[in-house]
């Protein structure tokens, strides 16, 4: 199968690894430009108890105090093979306005029926006595845009940018007259329905709020769709005038297929957009702390443990990250030609664009279990981590243990499109619940608060809700047979109870917990709920309490280090350690005096 990276080579031929090459986009640099230097001796000794800032400097380690820098070498990518053919030759051109995206084919577990589904029933009335009871039937794969209206965004709100979003295109502070070296890392945790960003700067970390760019009271979230006008000007949200919407942008990346150049310039322009932005709002609202300084950029994005364990992948995301952030800094607006333009002119060196190390990919996961892994709760050994969003269902078993350093195992993962905008999609199918609108940053309301709201049978809609639970279930249930038989069978976590995290925007819907529940005792698994440690860090600053910390613990892990985290052991890098022989086995009696010394 044809992987991401070989779609990308056919569609941009010019995309090489770590090669940059002139274009004519006007890039605001820094005042002190970041020089890379590869690192002498050992190419691994620069991570031993460092963090990567620039080159030929020194570093501020708190109290006046400043250590020498060390910069990460050129990374060493995998060569991309010659492409077959030039798909295209031009930017597509524009099509008529798009109120809903068409559906995206997402390959989803296989579910029976269930014709005997048992559900607890209303009082009857007399004159439904006869009525047969209705049958449940399977979810179907929909792509977000499929529901109309939209439930991801609506168009009030849409909100151009405000004046001070555009200081975002420059790498320092307006005026900034340069000083000592700060360094500023960026977490973006590039969500299917929403993105989360979270900025850390020195040792305190911010989470950003998008209000300058979008018209809601849930600040701490934007959702992942572009508007393209008429004369090519490309702004975030879901614009009523756009000429077309762009939304899925990170479906590609999970499917393993980017069919047009497209996709993939959609989702650059997205992120070059949420870079710029975050660059603005601390230039406009943390000002005093940036005077006298040089700031010195990181950028760790989040993916699913699936793709960063797939090499190609990881080349897609990485050169997304690199163009987003090329892109962020051009002169004025950002433009769908330009976006193209960009793209056609190949993968550039992170040091060329002004990034301090090359864009870190990190799995969710692991950004999820940051603070956990370095609270008091932490435990080593076997976990498994279920993280409920809007558009998804992220699953992973791995392990947690030490040696020199922290290392994480991924045993196995599984990205499901089962996530909260799916099972309201289910219950909106049912009769009397047609047309009906939500917001996917509220709460799911629980089967008898939907069923009045909406007036449809609760019956049909405890059914509906149960058939979906299944999906839940069923995939739980193979994501723990297949490392409990196939990769690590000897986990002691079997017999004693397997820490479970809970975690993202769909926690609290008892659909999830309970799926969760009835998948370990399908296995006949001790299951040991395991909160997030609300860390007064992450919390003090914009007023996080314990539910939006659920869905921002990722943005917020994705600001730690990511070489100073830990290793991450790929799947592949993991032999598979087969059951316990428990064949009882005969020994012979024991030998006598003649067979033990033969003359």
């Amino acid at each position: 199968m044809e992987g991401l990276k070989d779609q990308l080579a056919k569609l941009f031929p010019n995309l090489r690894p770590n090669e940059a090459r002139p274009g004519k986009v006007e890039i605001k640099a820094s005042p002190h430009p970041i020089q890379a230097k590869a690192s002498d001796g050992d190419p691994d000794d620069w991570k031993k108890g460092v963090t990567p800032i620039a080159a030929t400097g020194r570093r501020e380690t708190g109290a006046g105090e400043t250590d020498v820098r060390v910069v990460r070498g050129t990374s060493t990518e995998l060569p991309v093979e010659k492409p077959i053919a030039k798909v295209f030759q031009a930017p597509p051109p524009r099509q008529p306005v798009q109120t809903a995206t068409p559906k995206v084919a997402v390959p989803m577990p296989a579910v029976k029926a269930t014709p005997k589904l048992a559900a607890p029933m209303p009082a009857a009335r007399p004159t439904q006595a006869k009525q047969p009871v209705p049958q449940a039937k399977a979810p179907q794969p929909l792509g977000f845009g499929s529901l109309k209206p939209p439930a991801l965004t609506r168009e009030a709100e849409f909100k151009k940018p405000e004046a001070w979003v555009g200081t975002g295109a420059g790498l320092q502070p307006p005026d900034s007259g340069g000083g000592r070296i700060l360094p500023v890392r960026i977490g973006i945790d590039f969500g299917t329905a929403y993105t989360k960003a979270a900025v850390r700067v020195g040792d305190q970390v911010l989470f950003v709020p998008w209000s300058g760019v979008r018209n809601h009271v849930a600040i701490h979230y934007l959702p992942g769709e572009i508007s393209v006008f008429k004369d090519g000007e490309v702004w975030l949200g879901r614009a009523a005038d756009a000429e077309r919407v762009h939304s899925d942008l990170k479906l590609p990346f999970l499917e393993r297929n980017i069919s047009s150049r497209e996709q993939f310039c959609a989702a650059v322009a997205y992120l070059a957009w949420v870079m710029r932005y975050v660059r603005a709002w601390l230039y406009h609202s943390h000002a005093g702390r940036l005077q006298g300084r040089t700031l010195a950029w990181e950028v760790n994005l989040g993916c699913p443990s699936s793709s960063w364990a797939a090499r190609d992948i990881r080349f897609s995301y990485e050169s997304l990250g690199l163009f987003a952030w090329q892109l962020s800094q051009v002169s004025g607006d950002i433009t769908w030609e330009g976006t193209f333009s960009l793209a056609e002119k190949g993968r550039p060196e992170f040091a060329s664009i002004g990034l301090d190390a090359q864009v870190s990919l990190m799995p969710e996961f692991m950004a999820q279990i940051a603070g956990y892994v370095h609270s008091p709760q932490r435990r080593n050994g076997l976990h498994l981590l279920m993280d409920v969003g809007a558009g998804t269902v992220d699953l992973a078993t791995f392990q947690v243990w030490h040696y020199q350093q922290d290392i994480y195992s991924i045993f196995a993962s599984k990205v499901l499109p089962l996530g909260t905008h799916f099972l309201m999609a289910e219950r909106s199918k049912l009769n009397g619940a047609d047309g009906k609108t939500w917001d996917d940053m509220r709460a799911v309301p629980k089967a008898e608060e939907f069923a009045a709201g909406a007036k449809v049978d609760l019956t049909q809609l405890l059914l509906t809700d149960k058939a979906f639970g299944s999906q839940v279930t069923k995939a739980i249930s193979e994501l723990i047979g297949h490392t409990q038989t196939r990769r690590y069978a000897k986990a002691p976590e079997w017999r004693q109870g397997l820490p479970a995290f809970l975690a993202g925007g769909g926690s609290n819907c008892e659909i999830y917990s309970n799926s969760l529940a009835a998948a370990f005792s399908r296995m006949q698994v001790g299951l040991k709920r395991t909160p997030f440690p609300l860390l007064e860090e992450a919390t003090k600053l914009n007023g996080v309490g314990e539910q939006d910390f659920h869905r921002l613990s990722v943005a917020y892990g994705l600001t730690f280090d990511a070489e100073s985290m830990g290793k991450i052991l790929a799947p592949d890098q993991i032999k598979d350690a087969p059951a316990i022989d428990r064949t009882v086995r005969t020994y012979r009696n024991r030998l006598d005096r003649d067979e033990l010394y033969a003359k």
